[in-house]
């Protein structure tokens, strides 16, 4: 029975020997696979991180620009009030001249249609001697 025992014993040891440990070849074979994945993982987060430092630097012109854009935006909207004040003041005064040219264009028209019409302003008479005419020579009556 004892020796029966120790065969048990050797056979089940020979039997978990290969599933219990690994061989130095088959820990270096796996070191060396996670080692190349890491080194693609490292080169990637270095070609990410290249790609993010020239996106910020991107941001950084853009908001650059912005900066200008609104600079530029404001001076735009300052001049336009102004455009629109000098206009207003213009329609007014446009207005005005409106007004005093139909002011004058009423007063030709009513000028314009008495042109023939006389006016009496005075009247004098004249008495002529009996086979007397108007007289002729330097001398008028006054």
């Amino acid at each position: 029975m004892g020796h029966r025992v120790f065969v048990l014993a050797a056979v089940g040891a020979v039997l978990l020997l290969p599933v219990g440990c690994a061989t130095k070849q088959f820990v270096r074979e796996e070191v060396q696979k996670v080692e190349a994945e890491l080194s693609q993982e490292k080169e990637r987060v270095g070609r990410v991180a290249s790609q993010t430092e020239g996106v910020s630097v991107q941001v950084r012109q853009v908001e650059t620009q912005v900066t200008e854009v609104r600079s530029l935006a404001d001076v735009a909207r300052s001049r336009a009030e102004q455009a629109t004040s000098k206009a207003e003041q213009a329609t007014g005064t446009a207005g005005q001249a409106l007004a005093k040219a139909e002011a004058t264009d009423s007063r030709l028209s009513r000028l314009w249609a008495s042109r023939n019409k006389r006016n009496l302003v005075e009247t004098v008479t004249v008495s002529f001697g009996f086979d007397k005419s108007w007289p002729t020579g330097p001398r008028l009556p006054s």
